[in-house]
């Protein structure tokens, strides 16, 4: 009897091992959603959103950037600075892409120069002046007046192909896309749903150089295109996938996400800081006004930049400290907590900012007149305009706005006589960002005229954003004196950065962006 049992019971213990294995071993399937379009799986092209995810699951750059800033090698096994702009790259020598083709620096060479003369990447590319083969697993790369960030856009940016497999694709890999990536294209209906799995074969065996980006975790994942934002909440509610990309507004979030920020049962939320902000940037120009410094500090001052960024983007929102916010590579978290910033709460300090409003004006030359407020075109920067104006009331000023449609808008905005408003109320939207490229409408270089989104000719301000700009003299002290500057004279004025939100189930037990601030579909941990 005691042997019989003594057999059921190692059986039972047999058979529940077996069944632990096999849930360890149960394939992690994962479907995602979003309301950007693919137009094709082209290695090259402009890169947005949800595109540019998939691209970096099926074809490889030659590092990847993380949310922090820190750089991986992917193709490259590393890099060496030699200066004056010249970097160094080597390449591991067994890359494999999933047809069997052996990826050497000639392919990276071959790639580079598809991604030029493809044209849509050049704000990525920017200053790389040469490129070169130095052996087989060696190239060098060549930038002139090289600015913060331009070397690590570029070797982000460029996803590389085999020539064999370029040249061996009879749709440019539009629809059959062969790369050295973590994972194939198993499936798809353009521009409906794409179906990706994990390869057997992928060529990166060694441990050491496994990131979240080649990490692999899911086996499976599905991307689904749907029509709107809506839609995509409602696909989430009903359990028809589990994350919705960054795409789910305002008014469905709470859905989702409680008053606090913290995810609902049933849900999972990541919040990531990002440098997207509502911003205006004054016309400095003979033809405004707003010429005047102190009409600009009294405007600055009389809005309320608390109400706004709670009114707008609720616990996300983030009130502004200096002109520039705080989550850039280069920021000095330290100047951004100055307590002296135009900032104004008006439940606990409106007679002192008041106080301070009624001064700019008696010492400005102001008389009523109606000042133009130009408005981007985005939701959340026509609901602060609403505010603005009402604020600019209670003080005094009288404010009209301009709400144009986007390609008006850009037209309005870049006129050069300075003669189509007095304010820009701006939504800035960059990623992987340093100062340079936070306050880009203060860089004069690009105008034909000599003067930047300011409208007015500032040698020292162009000085000051140039030596925070390139690489070279770049430091917390040179971004230190173009913030102090730039907020002295209130050429930009910071109201509100906020978080960017990530929706999913509850199956996601963590995220991961990148420096970019897409999604890396495939290192999210999911459970089975």
């Amino acid at each position: 009897m005691k042997k019989a049992l003594s057999l059921l019971l190692a059986a039972l213990i047999l058979l529940s091992a077996c069944s632990a294995l096999a849930e360890a071993a149960k394939p992690i399937v994962f479907t995602a959603a979003t309301t950007t379009t693919m137009g094709s799986l082209y290695p090259f092209g402009i890169n947005h959103g949800t595109k540019q995810a998939i691209r970096g699951v099926l074809f490889e750059p030659l590092f990847w950037k993380d949310y922090d800033g820190q750089l991986y090698g992917i193709l490259a096994k590393g890099y060496e600075d030699k200066g004056d702009g010249v970097y160094e790259i080597e390449l591991f020598d067994y890359i494999y892409d999933s047809a069997g083709n052996h990826l050497t620096a000639a392919d990276v060479i071959f790639s580079i120069d598809l991604w030029i003369a493809d044209g849509k990447g050049s704000q990525n590319y920017g200053t790389l002046t040469s490129y070169e083969q130095i052996d087989d697993y060696k190239i060098r790369l060549t930038f002139a007046n090289e600015k913060m960030g331009a070397f690590d856009k570029c070797v982000t940016y460029c996803y590389c192909v085999t020539k064999a497999a370029w040249e061996a694709s009879a749709d440019q890999m539009y629809a059959t896309p062969v790369g050295t990536g973590r994972y194939v294209l198993k499936d798809m209906v353009a521009e409906s749903w794409y179906e990706f799995a994990k390869r057997d074969d992928y060529w990166q065996t060694n441990e050491e150089y496994i990131c979240d980006k080649n990490a692999g975790r899911v086996d499976t994942f599905v991307v689904r295109i749907v029509a709107d934002a809506t839609t995509l909440a409602v696909a989430l509610e009903k359990g028809e996938i589990d994350f919705a990309t960054k795409e789910i507004t305002e008014t469905d979030k709470p859905n989702f996400v409680g008053p606090d920020g913290k995810a609902l049962p049933g849900y999972s939320v990541a919040q990531y800081g990002t440098t997207a902000n509502a911003h205006i940037t004054f016309n400095c120009s003979p033809n405004s006004l707003c010429s005047d410094v102190n009409l600009r500090k009294a405007i600055a001052t009389c809005i309320d930049a608390v109400a706004i960024a709670q009114n707008v983007q609720g616990v996300y929102g983030k009130v502004g400290t200096s002109c520039l916010v705080p989550t850039v590579y280069d920021a000095d978290e330290a100047l951004n907590a100055e307590e002296d910033y135009f900032t104004v709460d008006y439940e606990n300090a409106y007679d002192a900012s008041m106080a301070k409003v009624e001064a700019y004006l008696k010492a400005a030359n102001y008389h009523g007149e109606t000042l133009k407020l130009l408005v981007k075109p985005n939701t959340w920067t026509w609901d602060s305009a609403v505010l603005i104006e009402a604020y600019c009331a209670m003080a005094g000023i009288n404010i009209k706005l301009e709400e144009p449609e986007n390609a008006q808008y850009n037209t309005m905005r870049t006129d050069e006589t300075g003669t189509q408003y007095d304010m820009d109320l701006a939504g800035m939207s960059t990623s992987d960002g340093y100062a340079w490229k936070a306050l880009t409408d203060l860089d004069a270089t690009g105008s034909n005229t000599g003067v930047s989104r300011i409208m007015v000719a500032d040698e020292k301000l162009q000085a000051l954003y140039d030596a925070a700009a390139q690489k070279a003299t770049n430091s917390l002290e040179t971004v230190n004196e173009l913030v102090k500057y730039v907020d002295e004279q209130c050429y930009f004025y910071n109201i509100f950065y906020y978080d960017l939100t990530f929706i999913g189930n509850d199956r996601i037990q963590n995220m991961v962006i990148d420096a970019n601030l897409e999604c890396i579909f495939s290192a999210f941990t999911v459970t089975p």
